[in-house]
């Protein structure tokens, strides 16, 4: 069809995938789009559209504004050219990418699920810092250093670090589905991609990682108050084969699900401003490192242990403010 192209030879044509084309057709950022019954077309003069400040649609820009929605039986625009308009019964080939339906993000809901994270978040936390709260004791002998503060702590103090996250580590995960909600409408593929790191993370962060953690610090103490020279190994006796397995699948799946996260900020697949892009879950782990660098003290002890749960309240509160400011 003279004048027009497919979304597949438009995406060729800017270096993006035919994902983030149909994403500024959605967004209504390429202007002279028409649509022939189920697949657009976009014109061959239309300009890749430049990166949006605070991650903000045009104003007065929509799908419907922006693109030319015609019937499959009115193509007389078209009738130059009728082989290249696509109807039910053609076949599907490259050059035939679907139209996708208009969608825009549901911000209410993506607030409401950053507001809940934000809460399981400091629920967590409280359990971690229950858990860490604690100095390290140089003079005992056969375990690390870092692991002697457990030797402190109360039985009462690691049943509740352990109830804590199992009850609230799946609802901060779950939570974020609220970046899985900012990132779908512009990406389908990495929003699964996503959705697979959360749902990982879903299944081994609280019965699979922390309670067993929990598990092991109780086995710790207790080993070591019978005979403090076998207590370390009789703990890794249990730990290595039901504890590691699952910190490494669950390390698989957080990486996955951040590093998505972060790429998609980057790309501007969100409605948020590019540079959203550092509220992420790993600025925990440096917090985390910041707290052991500056001493072995019970509170820097308490903070490191939940550097995740810190790291989430860093994203959730700070993606809550960017979505205050953009809906302003």
């Amino acid at each position: 069809m003279d004048g027009f192209m497919s979304v597949s030879e438009t995406a060729e044509k800017w270096n993006v995938t035919p994902q983030c084309v149909s994403g500024y057709i959605r967004a209504g950022r390429i202007p002279g789009c028409r649509k022939i019954g189920n697949y657009w077309a976009v014109p061959d003069d239309a300009v890749k559209p430049a990166e949006l400040p605070r991650g903000r649609r045009p104003a007065g820009y929509d799908v419907n504004s922006a693109a030319e929605i015609l019937p499959k039986e009115d193509i007389d625009p078209f009738s130059s050219a009728p082989e290249l308009v696509i109807s039910n019964s053609d076949p599907v080939t490259d050059d035939a990418v679907p139209a996708p339906a208009p969608e825009t993000p549901d911000l209410p809901r993506i607030e409401h699920l950053l507001r809940l994270g934000i809460i399981a978040s400091l629920a967590v936390l409280a359990g971690d810092m229950l858990l860490g709260w604690g100095v390290s004791y140089p003079s005992v002998t056969g375990i690390p250093p870092m692991l002697t503060r457990y030797l402190s702590v109360s039985d009462g103090r690691i049943f509740a670090s352990a109830l804590l996250g199992l009850i609230f580590i799946p609802v901060e995960c779950m939570c974020w589905a609220a970046v899985y909600r900012m990132i779908r409408p512009y990406s389908e593929k990495r929003a699964h991609t996503y959705r697979a790191g959360l749902i990982g993370c879903l299944a081994f962060g609280g019965c699979g990682v922390h309670v067993p953690c929990c598990m092991a610090a109780y086995m710790l103490k207790h080993f070591f108050h019978d005979d403090p020279s076998s207590a370390m190994r009789e703990t890794l006796h249990w730990a290595v084969p039901f504890l590691l397995p699952a910190t490494v699948i669950i390390l698989i799946f957080f990486i996955l699900n951040q590093a998505v996260q972060i790429t998609a900020f980057l790309r501007q697949e969100t409605p948020l401003p590019r540079r959203c892009w550092v509220f992420s879950v790993l600025f925990g782990l440096v917090f985390g490192v910041l707290m052991k660098l500056i001493g072995d003290f019970g509170l820097t002890n308490a903070l490191a242990t939940g550097w995740i749960s810190i790291g989430n309240l860093w994203m959730m509160s700070g993606l809550l403010v960017a979505l205050k400011k953009v809906k302003t």
